[in-house]
């Protein structure tokens, strides 16, 4: 079954790329989602923690929304948290998790007015995966 990583960050740019996905399965099906939040490290201590010692309510805001639309639309969906840099923790976990596309939004929570955001950018040049940007 091909897999679909949804990296999600609880803006609306993330969001649209889940709309984005659940629409596409409605009319195609056969996919299963990984939703994925990442939490930048604010400190080198928390880099080094474990996944139990970061922020865990930010990470559950961060993807609340997106599991909720994922429930209701009943289609099939995990979600992961990693700490540490965006664009690099995106590709590692659609490369361990065998990811065979990724969608995400053009921007993200913190991003800077312009067509694209910083850690999208990256993305689109890091991963082997085909990615697809949603604005």
């Amino acid at each position: 079954m091909k897999k679909v990583l949804i990296p999600v960050d609880g803006s609306t740019h993330a969001l649209r790329a889940v709309r984005f996905v659940v629409r596409r399965m409605r009319r195609r099906g056969g996919c299963h989602i990984c939703l994925l939040t990442v939490q930048e490290s604010a400190a080198p201590a928390l880099a080094a923690a474990p996944v139990e010692d970061y922020d865990e309510k930010k990470a559950c805001m961060a993807v609340a929304a997106a599991t909720a639309m994922l429930d209701q639309a009943g289609l099939p969906y995990d979600a992961g948290v990693r700490i540490g840099g965006v664009a690099e923790s995106i590709r590692r976990y659609a490369a361990q998790r065998q990811c065979d596309h990724i969608v995400m939004g053009t921007r993200g929570a913190g991003s800077a007015p312009g067509p694209m955001g910083a850690v999208a950018a990256t993305v689109m040049r890091i991963v082997p995966v085909p990615v697809t940007l949603v604005h």
